[in-house]
Formats: structure tokens, C-alpha cells, sequence
């Protein structure tokens, strides 16, 4: 066989099968844009090449459009439309929208939130990151197509590395470990104070994930008492409702820096003056025995009993001497405007006599009291007798007398008509209340008494007090008083302290005493002095 023919048939044969193919090719396949943009898609109408006459159109899928989408959650269990579903702060939830039909076009899901309350990933699950109402809504094919709300609350479940804080009088620092439910917890922490305000707890915190630690400094309790605060944790609500207090203590300072400060116009001692221990097995007792010198008044009861009930009266008297003293030369332009003679008792009831030469009754003002109401019991009504002798007061007041029908001295009646300008009782209901009269009547250069419940409730009594002992921190720890119980003429230190944020005494004078004497009221005599002044200018 030639083998020339072979081949050539065996090409012809080739093209001819590869024309035939080309031939029924569609000419489209093999244009392409010549901007290089991607395939271009034939035209259809006037203007179509005529080698494409008679092909076949290119296909093009029907759109579906949604008609419905509903949300279901991870159990396919339906949720009805603008549900609210109650959620903790951090806790997740996972949305299932459910598009119909089935065969639907564009089945693309894209979520929105109004409120910084929540994140939504792209599958749909949601983290509730703050407290409040969160509204997530579903938009599918270009449409919002429900919503869901989500009523967000904090998971007030929170663990404390320590049940309290201790330490001693020095300055420290403490760590407290908070483990929250998760990152997202929040709550409310400030420090409240056992006995009014207080400076002396610092708190930072640094949180870390679901984590806060709580850094605590204390500085150095410089007082005579032991400290007390407490870190209150509260739920950062609307209504905020306790979730744990931790307490602080501090100990005392063993040897504090103490102070004492006198009423105005009474010299302060010499340390010769001042006796300490004394009688006493307690080394704080202190006693100021009385001299020519000393400025302050004791008009203590008799000795023959015949005036025992009448501790308000001796104590009345005691800051009515001191009020004139301060008031004396305003009380002479008194004297003199009335023309009282310095011969008659008048005037005594004026400048109120006072023999320290003498052991008792050395008192002229509380003799007007022991004459005119004899041994009467009226409690420790101070603002009532000195409104009887200052400015008059009887008619249906505590101390009308009632055994004698002379009139009640009035000595600055009509000068003064508000009782409340001399002198003003207060019941103290805490340390602060306490502390802060007496603090305000030093600044004011005011006179003090103290009124208290003697023991297993067998009355009261009221004393006058002529010094505050102060620590470093401004605690009162202690008084100086003229008791009228005392058989004997000079001031005695008796301590101060605050078992139940009250005060109370504590009697240095008796051995291992319990302190349960509870301190009830403070009654401030005012001097009063540039209102007296001022009327008397007004009225010359």
C-alpha cells in the first residue's frame, strides 16, 4: 500500500471531522470583551449578527422572591413576633431565622441593633453586653422582616476572696478578689463608716475579664479607738439591693497623741494643777482641784441632802456664772440703766455671786434655785431654768414655782425673747451628733453640760463640762467635769467611747468600769455677747 496515500487520507480525514465541529459550534463562545471586564452577554433585537439567526437564548433563572421569615430558636421551637425574652448580662442566644419559600432568591440574612445593649454575629448569635432593652431586627432581601427584644439583667452572683479586711493601727493595703458570673457583672461599691464620715479607706479597682481586684489602703489609725468601715457591694440598678458588706477593721494606736481644749474663758492648768490616777486604779483618771484661781464653777449639792434632786438646778447654775462673766459688762450697763444699787439683792441676781472660799452652797444663783423651787425634781430641764432666770419665763413652763410666790428674776427680759439665743438642749442620737455640738459650741465660744442615763435606769443626770479630751483623728475620748454629786469641789475626767456608735461614759473612777452609761443629751449655753452688745446700743 502507498503509504503517501495513507497519510493524506488520514489528514483529510482529521479536518474534515475538524470542520464538521466548528461548523456546529455557537459563534458567541468564542467572543470576548475586548475591555478584558468579563464575558459579555449577547444582545437580543435588531442589530443581531445574522451567523446567529436561529441559536438558542441564553438562560436566565426566575427571581423568587421572600415572602415570610420567622425566628426560631437552637431547639427550632417558633418565637412569636416582638417577643421579649428575659436575659442575663453575658449570657448568649442563638437566633434560626427561617426564610420562605424554601426556594427563595436571595436568601441573605443581615442583622441590626438600636441599642449598644448587644453584639450579633454574622450566624445570629447574641451577647447581651449591657443592662436594658435591646431590640435586634432581621432584615432579609433588602427588608426588615421581624424583630426580637431582649430584656437584658445583671447576674448579681458574685464571689469575695475574703469575708472581712483586719489590720493594725499602722497604714496597709489589702487586695480583695471579686469573681463576677461573668465580664459583663456589674455592681456599686462605696465605703460607709461605722460612726458618721470618714477619710481613711482608699479603694481602686482593675478589672480583668470577670475578675475585679479591689485594692484597699488603709491609713494609720492615730485615735484612741478602734476603726470600723464596711465596702458596701450593691446592684447597679434602678433600686439597688444589697449583695455583700465586707467589713474593715483597724486597731487601736497603742499610745495616741491626745489633746485638751477648754471652754472659753477658763485659764487651762498647769501640769502641777493636774492630778492623774489619783484614788483610782485607772492611770487616765484626772482631777482639777478648785482655788481662787481657777475660772471655772462647781456649785455642787449640800451635804444635808436637802437639795439631792436638784442636779439640773446646780448645773443651770454653772453656765449661768459663766454666761455672766462673759456678759459682765453688759450686765453693769443693765444695772445702770435700771439704777440697781450694789447693796440689794437685785444686784446680786445680776452678776451672780460666787464664794469659792466657801465648801458649799458658794453659789448665789443656785441658792435662788434652792429657795424658790426647794428640792423639786424637774429632770434636767437647763433651758427651762435658765429661761426662768434669764428672760422670765413662767406661765405654763417646766419650772413654774411652785413653792413660792415670788417672780422669777427675768434679768435681761425684753433684751432677749428667743430662749434658743442662750441656750439650746439637744438630743444626740450618735457619735456625729455628739462630737459635732460639742465641736461647734468651742468654735462658737459656748458653754456645755451633758445629760445621761445613770445605771440599770435609775435616772438621769446632768454634769457641766469644762474640757473635751480630742485624739489625733478629732475623736472626743474624754470630758472634764463639775459634778454635783461630788462631795468634792473640783473637775474629774471621765472617759468617752462609742459601743454602738452612741456615746457613753466611762467612769475612770471606778475599777474595770463596763463604760454602759449612755450619754443622751448635749446642752450648749450661748454667750450671746455681740447680740447683748447691739441692743444695748440700740437702746441706750
Amino acid at each position: 500500500m502507498n503509504k503517501k496515500r495513507i497519510l493524506y487520507a488520514g489528514l483529510f480525514g482529521a479536518l474534515t471531522a475538524l470542520i464538521v465541529l466548528l461548523a456546529g459550534c455557537p459563534n458567541s463562545l468564542a467572543k470576548t470583551n475586548p475591555s478584558g471586564g468579563g464575558t459579555v452577554k449577547p444582545h437580543s433585537g435588531q442589530g443581531q449578527n445574522p451567523d446567529n439567526s436561529g441559536q438558542p437564548a441564553p438562560f436566565i433563572p426566575k427571581y423568587v422572591p421572600v415572602t415570610e421569615v420567622v425566628l426560631h430558636d437552637v431547639n427550632d421551637e417558633l418565637i412569636e413576633e416582638d417577643t421579649t425574652l428575659p436575659v442575663k448580662l453575658g449570657e448568649q442566644f442563638q437566633l434560626k431565622p427561617v426564610i420562605k419559600p424554601e426556594n427563595a432568591t436571595n436568601k441573605e440574612v443581615k442583622y441590626t441593633y438600636e441599642e449598644n445593649l448587644v453584639s450579633v454575629t454574622e450566624t445570629g448569635l447574641v451577647t447581651a453586653i449591657g443592662k436594658g432593652t435591646a431590640t435586634v431586627n432581621i432584615w432579609v432581601d433588602g427588608k426588615k422582616r421581624t424583630s426580637i427584644r431582649f430584656q437584658i439583667k445583671d447576674d448579681s452572683t458574685f464571689v469575695f476572696s475574703q469575708p472581712k479586711i483586719e489590720s493594725d493601727h499602722q497604714a496597709s493595703s489589702t487586695v480583695l478578689s471579686v469573681a463576677k458570673k461573668t465580664q459583663y457583672s456589674t455592681y456599686n461599691c462605696t465605703v460607709r463608716y461605722a460612726y458618721g464620715n470618714g477619710n481613711w479607706v482608699e479603694t481602686t479597682s482593675v478589672s480583668a475579664e470577670n475578675i475585679d481586684t479591689i485594692t484597699v489602703k488603709l491609713k494609720e489609725n492615730k485615735s484612741a479607738f478602734e476603726r470600723r468601715a464596711y465596702l458596701v457591694f450593691k446592684t447597679n440598678t434602678a433600686k439597688p439591693t444589697l449583695i455583700r458588706e465586707i467589713p474593715i477593721i483597724q486597731k487601736v494606736c497603742p499610745a495616741p497623741v491626745l489633746r485638751t481644749e477648754w471652754v472659753h474663758g477658763i485659764t487651762p492648768p498647769s501640769d502641777s494643777e493636774l492630778e492623774h490616777g489619783g484614788h483610782s486604779v485607772n492611770p487616765k483618771y484626772g482631777v482639777w482641784k478648785e482655788t481662787q484661781t481657777t475660772m471655772w464653777f462647781n456649785a455642787k449639792k449640800s451635804q444635808d441632802n436637802t437639795d439631792d434632786q436638784m442636779c439640773w438646778a446646780m448645773s443651770t447654775a454653772d453656765l449661768l456664772h459663766w454666761w455672766m462673766k462673759q456678759n459682765e459688762e453688759n450686765l453693769k450697763r443693765v444695772i445702770q440703766q435700771k439704777g440697781i444699787s450694789p447693796d440689794t439683792d437685785d444686784y446680786k441676781l445680776y452678776l451672780g455671786e460666787y464664794n469659792r472660799n466657801l465648801s458649799e452652797r458658794k453659789s448665789g444663783v443656785a441658792n435662788v434655785f434652792r429657795k424658790r423651787f426647794k428640792n423639786s425634781v424637774h429632770g434636767t430641764a437647763l433651758n427651762s431654768a435658765a429661761g426662768w432666770y434669764l428672760l422670765g419665763m413662767t406661765a405654763g413652763g417646766e419650772l413654774t414655782p411652785q413653792y413660792s410666790a415670788e417672780p422669777a428674776p427675768g434679768i435681761v427680759q425684753g433684751i432677749f425673747s428667743d430662749l434658743n439665743d442662750l441656750i439650746v438642749p439637744r438630743y444626740v442620737h450618735n457619735k456625729e451628733e455628739f462630737e459635732n455640738t460639742i465641736k461647734d459650741a468651742f468654735d462658737k465660744h459656748n458653754a456645755l453640760a451633758v445629760q445621761f442615763i445613770l445605771g440599770n435606769n435609775a435616772g438621769l443626770h446632768v454634769v457641766t463640762v469644762w474640757g473635751v479630751e480630742f485624739d489625733a483623728d478629732d475623736n472626743i475620748t474624754a470630758l472634764w467635769v463639775s459634778d454635783s454629786n461630788d462631795a468634792n469641789s473640783h473637775l474629774t475626767k471621765f472617759g468617752v467611747h462609742y459601743p454602738d456608735g452612741r456615746p457613753h461614759k466611762i467612769n475612770y473612777a471606778v475599777a474595770n468600769d463596763s463604760g454602759k452609761t449612755l450619754i443622751t443629751d448635749v446642752i450648749t449655753m450661748k454667750n450671746a455677747k455681740e447680740q447683748f452688745k447691739t441692743w444695748l446700743d440700740a437702746h441706750p
